[in-house]
């Protein structure tokens, strides 16, 4: 009897649902994040210091039609990617958490387009250049990583957390230095990214690991490596300023602002997959 009851303890998963103050938390990260993304908006686009900041970023970049990065997104590329994201959530039997995964690339996806060619507009000053933000090749990439975190077991989180802060730093600094985007697109995506995936996991979240001082110390070193790269994008703009270089120091600037960035959002991810402690619902299990 002891057998069978031990046995059907480890075939049943006890289903994560975020407790009332989760809820608060993941709500105001969400609202947070979408008042950020329309402060960037606004002050990146519709003012006039921000339009030539971003001008000049994009005139010390070099335009590169051949960048390998365009190749890789594409509708293929993300439904290959939710295919992935489903085979893991099925294989640890946690279809759920592919659904938020999936929903998250879908839903940053679609809102990120219509976003850009239905609701968000550039002044006629600059029309002709087209709106870009925010960044479609930047929410993929992000989406796919922010999936990947809500779905994976919450051991390999810990690896996966520091190889999507590289792999999104590296993306983010390229499609600024091939002169495809603006650095405001990319922040923009961003926190796109991160409002979404802090809606969907209100739904279900994962269940939080039970040791989880490792996971603080990584979000920690994330946040502290976003401040160094910070000082580093100010000593550089304070360069520019100085020298009125808008060469290397102005990439190295926007570059440094962008790893920073990037290095918060991962840091943010981290922290809603593995927050709030979930409620355990003895009556609701995934088998």
């Amino acid at each position: 009897m002891v057998t069978e009851r031990a046995r059907s303890t480890r075939a049943r998963r006890i289903v994560a649902v975020p407790r009332a103050s989760g809820r608060a938390e993941r709500v105001a990260v969400a609202v947070l994040a979408a008042v950020a993304l329309a402060v960037v908006f606004v002050v990146a686009v519709w003012t006039e210091r921000g339009r030539i900041a971003e001008g000049a970023v994009l005139e010390a970049s070099t335009f590169a039609t051949d960048s390998p990065l365009l190749g890789l997104v594409g509708i293929s590329t993300l439904a290959a990617a939710c295919a992935a994201l489903l085979a893991i959530g099925l294989v640890r039997r946690r279809g759920d958490l592919a659904l938020v995964a999936i929903a998250v690339v879908a839903a940053s996806a679609i809102i990120g387009q219509l976003l850009k060619h239905l609701v968000l507009s550039r002044p006629t000053v600059v029309a002709e250049q087209g709106n870009s933000f925010p960044s479609g090749h930047m929410i993929a990439f992000a989406a796919v990583a922010a999936g990947a975190l809500v779905v994976l077991p919450a051991a390999l989180r810990l690896v996966a957390a520091p190889f999507a802060a590289v792999l999104l730093s590296v993306v983010a600094i390229r499609l600024v230095h091939d002169g495809w985007h603006r650095p405001s697109d990319v922040v923009g995506a961003l926190l796109l990214v991160v409002c979404l995936t802090a809606l969907a996991t209100l739904w279900r979240a994962p269940v939080p690991p039970s040791r989880r001082a490792p996971y603080r110390l990584l979000e920690l070193v994330l946040l502290a490596s976003a401040g160094v790269a910070s000082l580093v994008a100010i000593v550089a703009a304070i360069v520019v300023a100085a020298a009125g270089d808008a060469g290397a120091p102005l990439l190295v600037t926007a570059s440094s602002a962008l790893v920073a960035a990037v290095l918060v959002a991962v840091a943010t991810l981290s922290w809603l997959v593995r927050r709030p402690r979930p409620e355990l619902a003895g009556a609701r299990h995934l088998r």
